[in-house]
């Protein structure tokens, strides 16, 4: 049976890290989340901080994910005990807006400060914010991301629908191995009863495999439908 502990004790070379897979709802990522303490790290950011190795070339390791018995972290997505978590979202914003202003080219800080806003249903400020993010240009899944939600947060407002099924399109352009954009189109489609045209986009999403290359915020269903 496989255990973390026995996992990390085979490892032949030493190791500096090992990255857990983190799930929530359908979504998931692999973030480090197990360090060396032979090896110096520092936590970067004033909020939803990652851990960064001060020591060049430091290797690192995914445990593996194949079933629910294997490890993995899970984020708890209910409305128990909501008002602490809006509570959490705003100090969040405040945190993260103030270091932008004083960090203005502070990619990551732009992204997570849109996300807060739109935990909070402040979906007119997160909409800024992603497209502040993608305009600031940098890691190409983080402007990938943002130009998703981005289209997310138009049908929210309650935007015509080819604004957003062109923002959905802008992200498939911008990332044409992720099919998430597609998915999102189709579903529309199907929901409105236009059967041809979502299977058009449905059938284009489903010829896109896995894309293993990338590490943030993956929807695992869309993949293994």
């Amino acid at each position: 049976m496989f255990t973390l502990k026995s996992y990390l004790e085979k490892l032949s070379n030493p190791i500096g890290g090992a990255e857990v897979k983190i799930k929530y709802g359908q979504t998931s990522y692999n973030s480090i989340r197990i360090c060396n303490t032979d090896i110096a790290w520092t936590y970067v950011g004033v909020t939803h901080e990652y851990v960064m190795s001060n020591t060049p070339n430091t290797e690192t390791v995914v445990i593996p994910y194949k079933t629910a018995a294997d490890t993995f972290i899970l984020h708890d997505l209910s409305n128990f005990d909501y008002e602490k978590k809006k509570k959490r979202w705003a100090l969040d914003a405040q945190l993260l807006y103030q270091d932008l202003v004083n960090n203005p080219t502070n990619t990551r800080s732009a992204f997570y400060l849109a996300q807060s806003y739109d935990c909070l249903d402040d979906l007119v400020n997160a909409y800024k914010y992603y497209n502040l993010r993608y305009e600031m240009g940098g890691w190409y899944e983080e402007r990938y991301e943002s130009l998703v939600r981005m289209g997310g947060l138009l049908e929210r407002m309650g935007y015509d629908w080819p604004q957003c099924e062109y923002q959905y399109l802008q992200a498939y352009s911008f990332l044409p191995i992720r099919s998430e954009p597609l998915y999102l189109i189709a579903k529309h489609w199907y929901e409105e009863k236009m059967y041809d045209v979502a299977f058009l986009f449905a059938s284009r999403a489903y010829q896109i495999p896995f894309p293993t290359q990338i590490r943030l915020f993956i929807n695992q269903d869309i993949y293994s439908f």
